[in-house]
């Protein structure tokens, strides 16, 4: 059964061990002082967050507005925000885009 165990573990995608979070968007926050980056806060702390996630504000995810990913991603958040729609998020297990907050690796509209 322990082999089992492990043959699976080393079969999930480090990926799968990301921050994931499905629900409303609380708030996007950016401005001059950021550049191009954007933080979404959301109501509660995303799942599996990584390590490196330490904004103690609810500001669990960020992602570069500057790039045409990062064009349709503020897009897609803020409709959602603005509308009351859900979103599922899930992170890059990384936070290179703003220390202490994960960069979003894709995100879903539902």
């Amino acid at each position: 059964m322990k082999g089992l165990i492990a043959a699976l573990a080393l079969t999930i995608p480090m990926q799968a061990l990301a921050g994931y979070y499905v629900g409303k968007i609380q708030q996007m926050e950016f401005g001059p002082l950021y550049g191009d980056i954007v933080y979404v806060a959301l109501p509660q702390a995303s799942i599996n967050k990584p390590d490196c996630v330490t904004n103690p504000n609810g500001y669990y995810f960020a992602f570069d507005s500057g790039t045409k990913i990062g064009e349709k991603i503020f897009s897609t958040l803020l409709a959602a925000q603005r509308s009351g729609a859900s979103v599922s998020i899930s992170g890059s297990d990384t936070c290179t885009v703003s220390a202490g907050v994960e960069d979003i690796r894709w995100i879903q509209s539902l």
